[in-house]
């Protein structure tokens, strides 16, 4: 039996039942917190921060500028788009610009920047200097063929142990970062497994993944101490890290910052529970904990509340000013922002500390600030919780017990006199 007192359209739309009972799903006991008295007194400005990729090749216009620059901590680019910088630090002097470079391979396309006329390419390298140069450069098969990606198969694996590459990548992609005043590069492909771009393919310099593993922070290692002799950043895409138990942290000593560009969501229904969920949280977490940048982009869109509201909910689990999220809905769509919700402008308040985990046989985990609290139920079951007050949920309803079903998160604002 099942008693329901909030509207059912907003169950479907939101993921979760307010002011409900389950007899199917664990009930559990209020959750109890300090009492807080009166209204909130504190001055604590505590809303989402965003990123922005923009890839594309199309053009934005200054209003766009004007409008998404604020909203945002890091905007990253390709090279020839670098006259939007100055635009950028225009309307918000704080946010960091960043180039895009992919580390791991070569590209036989190039663009010309429109003032200098200097060949402007997406990699550190490009394909037809490294052929006419340095052809030791390029990872080989075991048949000593060079390897195309399959997924982008504009782009030829280059090998990231070579020293000669690496001093080559650091030294041209620093001096680029200073020519056209960049805060810093984001570095795509930062890989853990030296197949993933072209599974079953056999490599003949790299037999274990380890040894990949272990030239690949060798080459960040070089790239890192280029970058900062030279007061540079660097962010890198580190999606593949859970293939490498262990690694996220490693690599991460090498670089100011870390992407997930895969994080809880992989599009409507395709959510990341149980172990996978706490594995992607403390990957976060983690980054915190070092004073990392770590960008988190889940596959949620305007059709799909029940992802964005689990992962949103994910985010402020584990975000204390270090964490930035950016919802994707179509892979590798990076040209406009995504929709920026009301939600971005709600104001958390100060965290009342970490977060959580309530219950016994399916734990869900809260975490409280001034302003609000946020519950995330990664399990299995639905969850049935007795609110220690009432609260405001998502669409504006009172609610004092809420059932949480699997994979779902909220979001609920404190009621103040």
């Amino acid at each position: 039996m099942r008693i329901i007192c909030s509207t059912y359209l907003f169950a479907i739309l939101f993921g979760f039942v307010a002011c409900a009972r389950d007899n199917g799903g664990e009930v559990l006991p209020a959750y109890k917190e300090p009492p807080i008295s009166g209204p909130v007194t504190d001055n604590a400005i505590n809303k989402p921060t965003g990123f922005w990729f923009y890839l594309s090749w199309q053009d934005i216009t200054e209003e766009q500028i004007a409008r998404e620059a604020p909203r945002r901590t890091v905007v990253i680019m390709q090279a020839w788009k670098n006259h939007y910088i100055p635009i950028f630090k225009k309307y918000n002097p704080d946010i960091k610009v960043l180039v895009y470079k992919n580390m791991s391979a070569s590209i036989d396309t190039y663009e010309l920047d429109p003032k200098t006329g200097d060949t402007l390419i997406s990699t550190g390298v490009g394909y037809d200097y490294a052929a006419k140069n340095h052809p030791d450069w390029f990872l080989l098969d075991t048949d000593n063929n060079r390897i195309r990606f399959v997924d982008y198969n504009n782009l030829r694996q280059m090998d990231i142990g070579n020293s000669g590459y690496q001093e080559y990548w650091s030294n041209t992609v620093t001096a680029e970062l200073i020519k056209y005043a960049w805060d810093g590069v984001f570095i795509d492909d930062v890989l853990f497994t030296v197949s993933e771009h072209h599974p079953g393919l056999k490599i003949k310099k790299y037999q274990t993944d380890t040894a990949f593993q272990t030239a690949n922070k060798n080459m960040l290692n070089v790239v890192q101490t280029k970058l900062k002799s030279a007061g540079k950043m660097s962010i890198g895409n580190m999606t593949g890290a859970l293939n490498a138990p262990g690694q996220w942290n490693e690599y991460l000593k090498y670089m100011d910052g870390a992407l997930d560009e895969w994080w809880l969501v992989n599009g409507p229904g395709d959510y990341s529970g149980g172990d996978l969920w706490h594995s992607e949280m403390a990957e976060a977490a983690s980054a915190a904990k070092m004073n990392k940048l770590i960008l988190v982009q889940p596959h949620s869109s305007e059709s799909d509340a029940k992802g964005y509201y689990y992962a949103l909910a994910s985010y402020w689990l584990v975000n204390d000013g270090n964490v930035s999220f950016s919802e994707q809905p179509v892979a590798d769509g990076y040209y406009l922002p995504y929709t920026w919700r009301p939600e971005y402008e709600w104001n958390m308040g100060k965290p009342l500390g970490g977060y959580d985990s309530v219950g016994t046989n399916f734990k869900y985990y809260r975490r409280d600030f001034t302003r609000a609290i946020v519950i995330v139920n990664p399990q299995v079951a639905n969850i049935s919780i007795n609110l220690d007050q009432t609260y405001l949920n998502e669409g504006g309803q009172r609610v004092s017990q809420i059932i949480m079903p699997p994979k779902t998160g909220t979001i609920l604002r404190r009621i103040f006199p």
